[in-house]
């Protein structure tokens, strides 16, 4: 249950665990916070240790606790840290692919081209 997942999932989950519209609204936001506060470290961390092992991480741990959503459903705590998880994980992605593809040997007007489709690929979704 990726971020995307726990938006349709959600409505389900709030009457089969009895939850409010501000607990449903806790479970979704907590991604936002791990996604959020990992941007900067996962930047530093990627300049100081290569984009390839912070991604690795990155998914890994998002993996990880995406396998334990089902596991800890009932239990708020337990499925609001699985939940910020998964946003630390996907939010250290973007700063290790982009250290990834800095990494490469590129001529500048290569490199722009990459990072121009990758922005307009974002702009797009």
């Amino acid at each position: 249950m990726d971020k995307v997942n726990l938006s349709v999932a959600i409505i389900p989950m709030s009457h089969q665990y009895g939850w409010n519209a501000s607990t449903a609204g806790l479970v979704q936001s907590s991604f936002f916070w791990g996604y959020a506060l990992s941007q900067l470290p996962g930047g530093w961390l990627s300049k100081l240790l290569g984009g390839r092992k912070v991604l690795e991480v990155g998914v890994m741990s998002w993996s990880l606790a995406t396998m334990l959503v089902p596991l800890v459903a009932g239990f708020l705590p337990g499925i609001v840290i699985s939940r910020i998880l998964v946003g630390v994980g996907e939010g250290v992605s973007p700063s290790a692919a982009t250290d990834l593809i800095a990494r490469q040997t590129y001529s500048r007007k290569q490199l722009f081209r990459v990072f121009s489709k990758l922005t307009l690929r974002a702009i797009s979704e």
